[in-house]
């Protein structure tokens, strides 16, 4: 659901009131920084959130990264996938296919033209 605009001529909010739940370690732990420091908490917790946010996204960039770089690699070992498709049609060719069809005589009538025009594609 998208944020209604600003009025014309008004600005928008800096900053924006959120509700979160932390636990009772954290809060804690914010509380005793709050009193060391006399920073307010809404100061300590957006300079914690803004560090995880720049430490994780700078870690997902480097794993996204390497996967980009395998992927590139594993490519390259078979461009165009050659090699899969020449296995594949080898395969086809030489390898018994027990699932390949078989004619059965059940009183069908083969002789028709559609079974023709199988037949003659077929061969």
């Amino acid at each position: 659901m998208a944020r209604p605009s600003p009025s014309v001529g008004a600005e928008a909010p800096a900053t924006r009131a959120t509700t979160f739940r932390l636990t009772p370690a954290n809060e804690q732990g914010l509380r005793l920084l709050n009193a060391e420091t006399g920073q307010p908490l809404n100061k300590l917790v957006n300079e914690a959130v803004a560090g995880y946010i720049e430490t994780r996204s700078a870690a997902l960039e480097q794993e996204l990264q390497q996967t980009l770089e395998r992927l590139k690699a594993w490519r390259q070992r078979d461009p165009g996938f050659r090699k899969a498709i020449a296995a594949f049609v080898e395969g086809e060719a030489t390898a018994d296919d027990p699932a390949e069809g078989r004619v059965l005589d059940a009183g069908l009538r083969l002789d028709g033209p559609v079974s023709k025009r199988v037949r003659d594609a077929t061969r």
